[in-house]
């Protein structure tokens, strides 16, 4: 496969697919962001506005945080970061910039900012899903090489490099597809349903949960990562995905024993997850070749118990508020 496959060509412009099928994807996000804050019961023109807000200022953020990662490439000062053909961006920029646009929107129409998130979460995580997809057109969210005779889903030919290399976009793509069903189901059990016992926020901190451990263990596989500026092994995206999830595991284990008490068991599991974090950070300044699957088998299941019991303490939350109040009606926006 070419590296950079042509969508249209103007002769001396061209729009490549993966520019082409990013744009679709921002679109379908943003739809889909406008139609769950109507269910939640905000006017159409107002989500509008906030969308049309975010979308230059999360290119903007995000052409930056791409260029301020990767400095030894932009040598030619600021022409060469406001050149954008050449390409170049960072999702962990767009998101904040998205962040920053909904906190002032906010504030400002004196909104509470859990239930945008919680609208905002779906739609993010789908955008990323059709985003990762995407990358197959041009070779990027790519792996280490892999010999192999035939081709396979999650495997993409290289011409610069002649040889097959893991496609983690693809893996990438059906863990986001996983959160975007998640956070789907529940914001639909919580604002359509009116399950109070979910509580408020809970669909961005499965955003904040699933996505962070998942996106932790692939980032370690990518050849193409943003690392730190200081420490030039670090990935920043996985430093930044283990700490979302981190804070969210701390949230939900802070809301349990609020609505439920401190017990041992609650302890153990807190030690347990504890350590298997601490595994998985072993593991990946551990990577080598020798032992690169059975290290990567490690993370993985280490990151997934953390996952199980983070998920065990949000049911028993959910169940013990059932218990007490039963499942009337959630929480507007107003009482939020």
């Amino acid at each position: 496969m070419n590296d950079h496959l042509v969508f249209m060509d103007f002769g001396s412009f061209e729009i490549y697919w993966n520019g082409f099928l990013v744009s679709l994807s921002i679109l379908i996000g943003s739809l889909l962001y406008c139609r769950l804050r109507s269910i939640q019961g905000q006017a159409f023109s107002d989500v509008l506005t906030t969308v049309i807000w975010a979308l230059p200022v999360a290119f903007v953020c995000s052409r930056f945080c791409y260029c301020w990662f990767r400095q030894a490439s932009f040598t030619g000062g600021m022409d060469e970061y406001l050149c954008l053909f050449n390409g170049g961006s960072s999702l962990l920029g767009a998101v904040a910039g998205v962040l920053i646009v909904l906190l002032l929107r906010c504030r400002k129409g004196r909104k509470e900012i859990v239930p945008t998130l919680d609208a905002a979460a779906p739609a993010l995580a789908l955008m990323i899903a059709t985003g990762r997809w995407a990358s197959v057109t041009c070779n990027e969210e790519t792996g280490f090489e892999i010999v192999s005779s035939s081709p396979l889903p999650f495997l993409v030919w290289s011409e610069s490099q002649n040889a097959y290399l893991l496609w983690v976009g693809f893996f990438e793509g059906i863990f986001a597809l996983m959160t975007t069903g998640l956070t789907a189901f529940l914001f639909w059990q919580l604002y359509r349903r009116k399950k109070a016992s979910l509580g408020k926020g809970c669909v961005v901190l499965c955003f904040m949960l699933t996505y962070g451990l998942s996106q932790a263990l692939l980032e370690s596989m990518k050849n193409d990562s943003l690392f730190m500026v200081t420490l030039g092994f670090v990935r920043i995206d996985q430093i930044v995905s283990i700490l979302i999830a981190v804070v969210a595991i701390v949230i939900i284990c802070m809301e349990n024993v609020r609505v439920g008490g401190f017990s041992l068991k609650k302890l153990l599991l807190w030690i347990i997850c504890a350590a298997a974090l601490a595994t998985a950070v072993v593991c990946e300044f551990s990577l080598n070749a020798t032992y690169l699957a059975q290290l990567y088998l490690c993370m993985g299941a280490s990151l997934f118990t953390m996952w199980i019991i983070a998920a065990g303490f949000f049911l028993n939350t959910a169940k013990i508020r059932r218990g007490e109040a039963g499942d009337s009606t959630a929480p507007t926006e107003e009482q939020v």
